[in-house]
């Protein structure tokens, strides 16, 4: 059979797209593997720290940070569980570990700042 000019440019194309899709193919594969691996270490890292010494036993509540060069913990403070939506799931893992109280019933404003 004789293929037009039409026809062969349409072949072509066709070739040409066939390897395209199989070259996005690999590189996707190759993408997914690396962000899974990524998301590992990122859980594995995650998992690993201790955020206890942020958790302030007295107000039931995390300080927002520490300031690593002056060694002091931020005067703020931040509770999951008073300011997050009303219909989201608090990590359940940091609230075993510290047994976070809401804000709210611990009558304080989250802006204090003094202990």
């Amino acid at each position: 059979m004789i293929l037009s000019g039409r026809d062969e440019a349409l072949r072509k194309w066709c070739q040409d797209l066939e390897n395209d899709l199989s070259t996005a193919r690999t590189t996707v594969v190759s993408l997914l593997l690396g962000f899974r691996d990524l998301a590992e270490q990122a859980d594995d890292a995650v998992i690993g720290m201790d955020f206890r010494f942020l958790f302030d036993e007295h107000r039931q509540v995390f300080h927002i940070g520490y300031n690593a060069s002056t060694e002091q913990l931020d005067p703020s403070y931040y509770d999951l569980l008073a300011s997050e939506s009303p219909d989201c799931q608090p990590d359940s893992d940091c609230q075993r570990r510290c047994a976070a109280k809401p804000l709210a019933a611990s009558g304080t404003t989250g802006d204090e700042g003094e202990r």
